[in-house]
């Protein structure tokens, strides 16, 4: 992406406000990343992003209140629902009691450039050279497949 400037810049925009400005919590967002990885086909959220500053991701009982295990929940089965063909208006109900108007809006649009960016990396044949620097690193190495 780097070759096209402005590209690149809406990248890093956009990685930026997703994840570094999220409305959810990160441990929150990164279990609806690992669930959708998973049903997309992509193990590497769930085999090396175990732990967000310390907090566990996949033990909610440590890492995060009943509200936001609540809430991972829910963004899991929303992301992997919208993923195989779209939300049922019952799971969007539940979704806009459960969230708040500006923690849905950045699920839709994180599932939507997660699911947009599997894309992207399978086109520019990132298998080989993941863009997460130390899982490709691992890569590389031969220490990951």
């Amino acid at each position: 992406m780097a070759q096209h400037g402005p590209v690149g810049e809406l990248v890093e925009r956009a990685n930026t406000v997703l994840w570094d400005q999220s409305a959810l919590d990160p441990v929150v967002k990164e279990r609806m990343r690992i669930a959708l990885a998973e049903a997309i086909g992509c193990s590497y959220c769930a085999r090396f992003r175990t732990d967000i500053d310390g907090r566990p991701v996949l033990e909610a009982e440590s890492s995060v209140s009943v509200e936001d295990d609540r809430k991972a929940e829910l963004a899991a089965r929303f992301a992997v629902a919208a993923y195989r063909g779209g939300a049922t208006d019952e799971l969007v109900a539940e979704a806009e009691q459960v969230l708040t108007p500006a923690e849905l809006t950045d699920l839709v649009f994180s599932v939507g450039w997660f699911i947009g960016m599997q894309h992207v990396g399978r086109l520019m044949h990132w298998d080989e050279s993941c863009p997460v620097a130390p899982i490709r690193k691992l890569v590389e190495a031969g220490e990951a497949a």
